[in-house]
C-alpha cells in the first residue's frame, strides 16, 4: 500500500477527495492534505509520500512552482496535476515538470481514481531502487568531518548552477535524506532554505556593486526565470530588486 499527499488551498476540495475516492482500492492506505506549498514542505519532511496530488491554481506559490521548486530540490515524487483551465500553457509546463497526469475540475472520481489506480500499479511494477547505505555507515562518514561547513562551501561555490539535493550529496558522498537531516538538525535551516538565502545575499551585493540587469542578477545567482527570482528576492526583503538598488537598504 502507497501515500498520498493531496494538495489544494480549497479545503472542500480536499474533504471531497478524502470522502469520495476509494483509496484502498486504489492501492492507497494513507492520506495527507496541504494547502500551500509551507505545508508540503512540512508534510514531506515528516512522512514518505508515494505520490502527490497538486491543484495548479493556487495563491502565492502555484501548483506548477510548488512541482518546480520540489524538483529543483531533488525530489522526484510523482504528480498528478488538478486544474480548472485545460490551458496548452498548463499542459506543457506540467509535461516538462514530468508530472503522470492532468485532471480538469471538476471532478469526476471515477476517471480521479483510475488515474490514482494506474500510477500506484506503476509504481509497484516499478524496479526496486538500490538500498542507500545503512544508517551505521552514514553516521561513520560524518565523524571528524563538518559536514555543515563542507554543504556551505559547496553551495556557495555553486551559486550560478542548478543545485539540487541529490547534486549536494553525491559531492559529498551520502545519501541525500541524511545528509539534509543532519544539516536541518544542527544548523535548524534545511538545505534549500540556506541555498536561497545565499543566492539571495549575493544578489544584493551585484545589485549594489554593479549596473548589470535584473535579468542578469537572476542568472549569476542560479536563477533562469527573472520573474522568479524577483519574486523570491521580494519575499525575502520585502523589496523588488530594482527597488532594493535603488535605495540598499543593508
Amino acid at each position: 500500500m502507497r501515500s498520498i499527499l493531496l494538495v489544494d488551498d480549497e479545503v472542500r476540495t480536499l474533504d471531497a477527495l478524502r470522502k469520495r475516492v476509494p483509496w484502498e482500492t486504489c492501492g492507497i492506505d494513507q492520506v495527507y492534505a496541504a494547502t500551500c506549498f509551507q505545508e508540503v514542505e512540512q508534510v514531506l519532511q515528516k512522512q514518505r509520500i508515494d505520490l502527490m496530488v497538486c491543484d495548479i491554481e493556487m495563491p502565492n506559490v502555484s501548483g506548477l512552482e510548488t512541482l518546480a521548486r520540489l524538483r529543483e530540490s531533488g525530489v522526484g515524487i510523482p504528480c498528478v496535476f488538478l486544474t480548472c483551465h485545460a490551458e496548452f500553457d498548463y499542459m506543457r509546463r506540467a509535461i516538462q515538470l514530468s508530472s503522470c497526469d492532468y485532471l480538469l475540475k471538476p471532478i469526476d472520481y471515477d476517471d480521479f481514481a483510475a488515474v490514482i489506480g494506474r500510477v500506484v500499479r506503476g509504481l509497484d511494477a516499478a524496479p526496486k531502487k538500490e538500498e542507500p547505505p545503512a544508517e551505521a555507515e552514514e553516521i561513520w562518514k560524518t565523524l571528524e568531518r563538518n559536514v555543515v561547513e563542507e554543504v556551505r562551501d559547496y553551495v556557495r561555490d555553486h551559486l550560478m548552477d542548478d543545485i539540487a539535493i541529490a547534486d549536494v550529496a553525491a559531492a559529498l558522498f551520502f545519501n541525500p535524506h541524511y545528509l539534509m537531516r543532519v544539516f536541518k538538525n544542527r544548523t535548524g535551516t534545511s538545505v534549500m532554505e540556506f541555498i536561497m538565502k545565499e543566492r539571495m545575499q549575493k544578489a544584493k551585493r551585484i545589485l549594489v556593486e554593479t549596473t548589470l540587469p535584473v535579468k542578469a542578477v537572476a542568472s549569476l545567482v542560479g536563477y533562469e526565470d527573472p520573474a522568479y527570482f524577483t519574486r523570491v528576492f521580494t519575499r525575502e526583503f520585502g523589496v523588488s530588486p530594482k527597488k532594493y538598488r535603488q535605495e540598499p537598504a543593508g
